[in-house]
């Protein structure tokens, strides 16, 4: 994967994770709702100043966005018809451990 859609996806996973919209972040950081489209499809790169604000925002390490490190858990909308609330949530582990062990 090249850097540009690592660092996209990156970015996406941890708005989903914090809840947040990228509208909402491109909001707070003084971006374009399109602009910040742009990045997170990775059309465009961030720029340095962008990602370091959106970690700020997010409250992770500037370093897992460009690295693509410390993913949070990426949870699936199950269940049926649209807006289904329910998740749930992949992590990395070994399935036959002890859930205080994962």
């Amino acid at each position: 994967m090249d850097d540009r859609l690592r660092v996209a996806s990156a970015v996406r996973a941890h708005f989903g994770a914090a809840g947040l919209s990228a509208s909402a972040v491109a909001r707070e950081i003084g971006i374009t709702q399109s602009k910040m489209s742009r990045r997170t499809t990775g059309a465009e790169p961030f720029d340095i100043d962008e990602l370091s604000a959106i970690a700020r925002v997010l409250h992770v390490e500037l370093v897992d966005l460009i690295t693509g490190t410390n993913l949070p858990a990426r949870p699936l909308r199950v269940g049926a018809g649209a807006g289904a609330r329910r998740h749930l949530y992949l992590v990395d582990g070994d399935p036959e451990a002890p859930a205080s062990a994962v």
